[in-house]
């Protein structure tokens, strides 16, 4: 097992599933975030179980690899390809890994200090509003 990939505890997979918005997208089985909710008590030893050893010995079942891929159109022509951007919908289970993954590696950044200081996307507690300061002192600064 890595260093930074604790084991998955019951607990911390029941707050994923109860964060879920009802409104989240069904993948390729159809089952939606209600339905996960309502039977989280009964799936919980199964799901747990299968995060820790996919954890320990770092594989990804591959039912949990697989999107449905549908296109949305953005603009213009709606003949040309290029005018579309894809989305993928993936399984409500591969949503609740994923989310399990992107705690550890998440943290592992964060206490490695590997992400860059000044990346504002994407990033809890930065916004572009920080950026925008940063921008504002730098040009203040060099006045």
């Amino acid at each position: 097992m890595s260093m930074f990939c604790a084991l998955v505890s019951g607990t911390e997979i029941y707050d994923i599933v109860n964060r879920m918005h009802n409104n989240k997208s069904q993948g390729l089985d159809n089952i939606g975030p209600q339905l996960i909710k309502e039977i989280i008590p009964v799936i919980i030893n199964p799901l747990l179980y299968l995060s820790n050893l996919s954890l320990t010995t770092c594989v990804v079942p591959d039912a949990l690899k697989i999107a449905m891929v549908i296109p949305v159109y953005k603009k213009g022509d709606r003949y040309l390809v290029g005018n579309y951007r894809h989305i993928s919908l993936l399984n409500l289970l591969d949503k609740i890994f994923e989310r399990i993954i992107y705690v550890r590696l998440y943290s592992y950044f964060n206490q490695n200090h590997l992400l860059y200081d000044y990346q504002f996307g994407f990033r809890k507690h930065y916004s572009r509003l920080d950026l925008l300061y940063l921008m504002l002192l730098i040009s203040c600064v060099s006045d």
